[in-house]
């Protein structure tokens, strides 16, 4: 929250389609140019890699081994430990159990559950899947100018304390968060090099009664923080709402380290700076925001128990 698998396994066509906006060929491998790192990095990499060749078998981490993008993610995921031989254990670790986890929690199934186009709007296939929709709260509406993709979160319009309450309704949001992560994850990782997304999360709406559900959040951001090491450069957290320091500091106790030190507030007059880190500027920013893109698709999440109606499932319907 505060946010067809295997690489061989073709991507998606909304993976795709981003890839070829940023200029990276379908059929070129994942591993990035050596010029891309510096020879220290290489170094990082290549030490990383030597750790985990018992997984060459696997059938995720094998296909992450032959990535040198994908190992700079881990490795710099534990920057902050204070020895290169810390920050190695840690990345290996982190390595073996977010690829097992992505394998055990059928993160291959879940990307299915949605029909991806090719202008960036996604489609659930299933009840679950419709479920997850409507009470899921982010989204990615483009790419960054620095090729990786643009997300956005609206967290305060979530309703956290009903989630915590209906653990169906909670399991599919999980499942809506995953396949936005994950095509997050597979975006940079193809563009590869130090690509990374930018992300912004709007926390208008955001009370002071979500401290009560502060567990259900972490339950939420771990499958990030766990998971997909690096994928974004900034976070800017927008509209801070009254009580934003009493919540902060509940929040930020949830999170990495590493992930806190990219986090921004931008408090009053944020619209030029987020415009000027997505491919078009104000036409492509949302219109919450303050940009002029009412086609966006990222829809206020519903109060858990309400229901989107029908005219309204391809399309926002802001009030």
């Amino acid at each position: 929250m505060l946010s067809l698998f295997l690489i061989d396994t073709p991507l998606s066509s909304f993976t795709c389609n981003l890839i070829i906006r940023v200029g990276v060929k379908q059929d070129k491998p994942l591993a990035a140019a050596a010029s891309t790192f510096t020879s220290s990095e290489l170094a990082d990499i290549s030490d990383l890699r030597a750790l985990l060749s018992d997984l060459a078998d696997h059938p995720i981490a094998s296909q992450y081994l032959k990535d040198d993008s994908t190992l700079w993610r881990y490795f710099g995921a534990k920057a902050t430990e204070r020895t290169k031989d810390a920050q190695l254990k840690e990345a290996e670790a982190m390595f073996r159990e977010s690829t097992q986890w992505k394998l055990d929690a059928n993160v291959a199934e879940t990307m299915l559950l949605w029909e991806e186009t090719e202008n960036f709007e996604l489609r659930p296939k299933t009840e679950e899947a419709k479920l997850g929709d409507s009470h899921f709260y982010g989204g990615i509406c483009g790419l960054a100018t620095s090729g990786g993709p643009f997300m956005v979160e609206r967290l305060g319009q979530v309703d956290v304390g009903g989630l915590s309450k209906d653990e169906k309704c909670l399991a599919a949001v999980k499942k809506s968060y995953i396949h936005y992560i994950e095509t997050a994850w597979r975006t940079v990782r193809a563009k590869g090099g130090k690509t990374q997304a930018i992300m912004v999360i709007d926390m208008q709406g955001l009370g002071m009664s979500v401290l009560r559900y502060i567990a259900t959040l972490k339950e939420m951001s771990k499958i990030a923080t766990h998971n997909y090491p690096e994928i974004a450069s900034s976070i800017y957290l927008v509209n801070p709402p009254w009580g934003f320091q009493t919540i902060w500091k509940a929040v930020q106790s949830i999170l990495p380290p590493r992930t806190r030190e990219k986090i921004t507030v931008l408090d009053g007059e944020f619209i030029e700076t987020l415009a000027k880190h997505i491919e078009g500027g104000k036409a492509k920013l949302p219109d919450f925001l303050g940009g002029h893109n009412v086609n966006h698709g990222i829809c206020a999440a519903l109060p858990v128990g309400e229901k989107k109606a029908d005219e309204d499932d391809e399309e926002c319907s802001e009030d």
